[in-house]
Formats: C-alpha cells, structure tokens, sequence
C-alpha cells in the first residue's frame, strides 16, 4: 500500500482532533467565564431558614418554615448522619468528590 495513502487519512485524523480540542476548550473557558460573570442566585443561607423558638432552656416551643414553606434547618457536617453522607455520595456524582471547580463538565455523564 502506498504511504502517501496511508498519511492522508492519518492527518486529516490529527486535524480533527486538534479542531474538537480547541473547541472543547473554548466551550469550558466560555462557560467558566460566564459562570464567573453571571453567576446563578443562590438562597441567602442565613435569611432563608425555618424558624425555631426555643425556652430559655433551648428546648423548642414553635417551629415555622422558611419563606417558600419549606423545613430548611441549618446543620453542620458533624451533626449529619455518616449513613446519609455515604448514601448520598454513593448516589450522586463521584467523579467531582473533593474537587472544588465548579465549571467543570463530566464527559462520562454526557
């Protein structure tokens, strides 16, 4: 078989590659810069929790919901079950456990 055959098939190969590399690139940066600029509202965390009245003892009196009718209590790590912690990350994602970028895409999920 003829090399110069062979080569043609092989460059236009490389170029494509190269041309959905840079693309894929340009599409992340976009979107991280965008995200960066436009970034989505979030709830304001210390407004928008269900309400506890408590004695002088701290022992609950009344609870209400929070603006939307939702039982939002704030809670720390230490105080949620091991169980749920495990539970959840088993369910949701495990690829972005521990990294901290959030425009980053997950190539296997699309």
């Amino acid at each position: 078989m003829n090399e110069s055959k062979v080569k043609k098939p092989l460059k236009r190969v490389k170029k494509t590659a190269l041309l959905l590399s840079i693309l894929g690139i340009a599409l992340i940066t976009t979107g991280a810069v965008l995200n960066a600029l436009f970034p989505l509202p979030l709830p304001n965390a210390t407004q928008d929790f269900a309400r506890i009245v408590t004695d002088k003892n701290g022992e609950p009196l009344r609870v209400f919901a929070d603006s939307q009718g939702v039982w939002r209590y704030p809670v720390t790590l230490e105080e949620v079950s091991p169980r749920y912690i495990e539970a959840l990350l088993n369910y949701e994602d495990q690829y972005f456990y521990g990294i901290n970028f959030d425009f980053l895409i997950s190539i296997l999920a699309i």
